[in-house]
């Protein structure tokens, strides 16, 4: 005797999925976004924080360029590692919307060298932690 069995879909697997799907969406369309944006502007840097990340210091980033940020001018972004040798800083300028805060990045991350005079080889902008001193720390990735 043959046992035939039926396959019901799971439900709930096939919501999950189209959330996975939707959430790759988004990621896919905030990449772009960014991509072209960053590449509009001649920056070296890839911006690598999306409308889903956590508040940064209090703010949400909505995926916007022109909207304010938690920088405001004068703010000092560094881009400081003792392992590579390089120590470097800019300041917020414009109104600390989010391009300015970029911009920032951008600089201290082009404008550092090694201690034999190599470039940063680090591209994505990943976020930012409070130094001491009241600067903020450019959080990098490869």
């Amino acid at each position: 005797m043959t046992n035939l069995y039926l396959e019901i879909p799971n439900q709930q697997e096939g919501d999950m999925e189209n959330q996975i799907q939707i959430q790759e969406d988004q990621f896919m369309k905030d990449m772009d976004y960014h991509d072209t944006y960053g590449g509009s502007c001649g920056f070296e840097t890839r911006w690598s924080i999306y409308s889903d990340n956590e508040p940064i210091f209090g703010v949400q980033y909505n995926g916007k360029m022109g909207e304010k940020s938690p920088f405001v001018p004068g703010t000092v972004i560094t881009n400081k590692c003792s392992v590579w040798g390089y120590n470097t800083s800019a300041v917020v300028g414009g109104k600390g919307l989010w391009c300015d805060v970029w911009l920032a990045c951008d600089s201290v991350i082009r404008n550092a060298v090694d201690s034999d005079g190599n470039p940063d080889h680090h591209v994505f902008i990943e976020g930012f932690e409070r130094n001491e001193d009241g600067t903020f720390q450019v959080v990098t990735g490869s």
